[in-house]
């Protein structure tokens, strides 16, 4: 038990005061220049000025609306599609092949063609993002409802359930799993493709303020950014597990 509480607990803890210890020391012992790797002091001297703080707020801000704008818009999408070509062989043979085609296309080099087609808004910021969020979660709510047992709809269809019965209280159930887990990939990508689109053009968000940072040489700032990013994702994925946990009760 003494093992197992160690293996849970404190092995971790201990391994992340190793990791912050040699980003701390490693850089200076082996003559990196700041501007290139910062120590994590340097980093963390980010997040004492005011002044800084409420950039980064304002930006993460914008990020943070674009990407769950993306992350709802294309969830919706794809888990609609999902059941729809999930529970439908005709519509699976004329669709499934264009989408394939469509992601096939880097989402990255649609970029520039979404900033002309619909400006350089918010609104095509939104569509990356929801772009990104599309095919992986399709793909999870289509195994989700394939994975269904047969046997179970039939049993439906003889005590006489309708289409939307046999969706809400046998399909959407089963694939909630899936379409979960999906979930959890996406909302990375969310904000993966909102930066990646303001790296294009935009006036505020994170993907500014990155430039910003590396046209003035400031790695420590940008450090700091990545910091706030990382806490970011894990924030939202540890709200969409604690979202899973109380919708698929069932699963213990």
């Amino acid at each position: 038990m003494r093992r197992l509480e160690f293996s849970r607990h404190v092995a971790p803890l201990l391994l992340f005061a190793a990791v912050l210890a040699a980003w701390q020391f490693l850089p200076g012992a082996l003559g990196i220049q700041p501007f290139i790797f910062p120590k994590l002091s340097s980093v963390l001297e980010s997040f004492t000025s005011a002044e800084r703080l409420e950039v980064m707020y304002e930006n993460f801000k914008v990020t943070l609306g674009e990407a769950m704008a993306g992350l709802l818009i294309g969830g919706t999408v794809a888990i609609i599609l999902g059941f729809l070509l999930g529970t439908s062989d005709t519509a699976r043979r004329l669709f499934y092949p264009y989408l394939i085609a469509l992601q096939g296309v880097p989402k990255v080099a649609l970029a520039p063609l979404l900033l002309i087609w619909f400006g350089f808004g918010a609104t095509s910021k939104i569509l990356l993002a929801g772009l990104l969020c599309f095919f992986p979660l399709l793909i999870n709510t289509m195994s989700g409802v394939n994975g269904v047992d047969p046997s179970r709809v039939e049993l439906f269809k003889s005590m006489n359930a309708s289409r939307m019965q046999i969706w809400s209280r046998l399909l959407f159930p089963t694939a909630l799993p899936s379409i979960f887990a999906g979930i959890e990939l996406v909302s990375v990508y969310a904000t993966l493709g909102a930066i990646v689109a303001e790296f294009i053009s935009a006036q505020a968000g994170v993907g500014v303020l990155l430039q910003n940072l590396q046209h003035s040489y400031d790695t420590a700032g940008m450090f700091a950014v990545f910091l706030v990013l990382s806490v970011m994702g894990v924030a939202i994925n540890q709200t969409v597990r604690l979202i899973r946990r109380r919708v698929i009760f069932w699963e213990g």
